[in-house]
């Protein structure tokens, strides 16, 4: 853990030595402030968005039925603030698991909530970026964004097709049966049977895929505005299209809260359309810090009752 936090400052503090660190200071003190409150705003209101999605996911559940919104939001905010201190967003998602199964969630039904949330958030990223490239063809004739959206894609269908086809769910239970141990491999098979399970519930799922849409939206709309704030002048398809991809990096399990990989996305993407190396790299650390500050409404529900479920309560609601 400590060498990927010195890791990450030591790429952060390459970048700004290249990016020129007195152009960064001042595009920081001359971002408009109400733009930058704007953003805050968003932030927030895509926490919430992104727990009411999750809360669905669990409703699918039989044990679900138990739980609450408020409940939620509440374990939702306190484990994204703590995520914040673990690799990536990785460790928010285990978090969040090891609270339903303390609740007295099926380990795999836990673990299925969490995925089919990451899983729709993935693939409303790729539709986010697929609306990009059509608002800003241009953008698609570079092979960096047009690899990155292919692949992508290929992913993110060949996850579709493993969720919500039982024939294909099927192969894959005798693929890993054949290949792991009995007791992995029961496992496997829990956890491909609750995801299908989700998969069933369309209602659910259009509703969580509409959610997750507009999730990305928001930051996608919130990145637009500290671009404004600090000067950018690329449009909103721009951002529609390298934002999504943006964020994929960020998911990846490397740095810790993005950083250092997050403001390298944004100088290699942004500096494809001419973005300067200072503008693209003030972009994306705005954005990391905006995000930092929409979650710390989860460090006061953490410092106020811990990041568990109100197990007392929960049945109640």
């Amino acid at each position: 853990m400590l060498l990927r936090i010195l890791a990450a400052v030591a790429v952060t503090i390459i970048l700004v030595v290249a990016a020129d660190p007195r152009r960064i200071l001042a595009l920081a003190l001359d971002a408009d402030p109400l733009l930058l409150a704007v953003a805050v705003g968003l932030a927030l209101a895509d926490r919430a968005l992104m727990a009411h999605r999750w809360f669905l996911l669990i409703r699918v559940a039989p044990e679900g039925r138990t739980v609450g919104f408020v409940d939620t939001l509440k374990v939702s905010l306190a484990t994204t603030f703590l995520g914040n201190f673990l690799p990536t967003s990785v460790g928010a998602e285990a978090l969040r698991v090891f609270e339903l199964t303390r609740l007295g969630f099926a380990g795999s039904t836990a673990l299925a909530s969490v995925l089919m949330d990451r899983i729709l958030g993935v693939v409303s990223l790729l539709m986010a970026a697929l609306a990009g490239g059509l608002l800003a063809p241009r953008l698609l004739a570079d092979p960096t964004v047009a690899v990155s959206i292919g692949v992508t894609a290929f992913a993110s269908l060949a996850t579709a097709v493993l969720l919500f086809s039982p024939g294909v769910a099927s192969f894959s239970r005798r693929v890993l049966a054949a290949s792991l141990p009995a007791r992995l491999g029961r496992m496997a098979d829990r956890l491909i049977t609750a995801m299908l399970e989700h998969g069933a519930s369309r209602r659910t799922m259009v509703i969580v895929l509409a959610e997750s849409l507009a999730v990305q939206l928001l930051r996608i709309s919130q990145a637009y505005i500290v671009g404004s704030a600090i000067g950018l002048t690329a449009s909103f398809g721009v951002y529609m299209a390298l934002v999504p991809l943006a964020l994929l990096v960020l998911l990846l399990p490397i740095s810790v809260g993005g950083m250092g990989t997050g403001q390298a996305a944004f100088m290699l993407l942004f500096g494809r359309v001419g973005v300067p190396g200072a503008e693209a790299f003030t972009l994306g650390t705005l954005l990391l810090f905006l995000g930092l500050l929409g979650s710390l409404p989860g460090g006061v529900v953490y410092a106020w009752g811990g990041s568990g479920f109100n197990r007392r309560l929960a049945g109640a609601n």
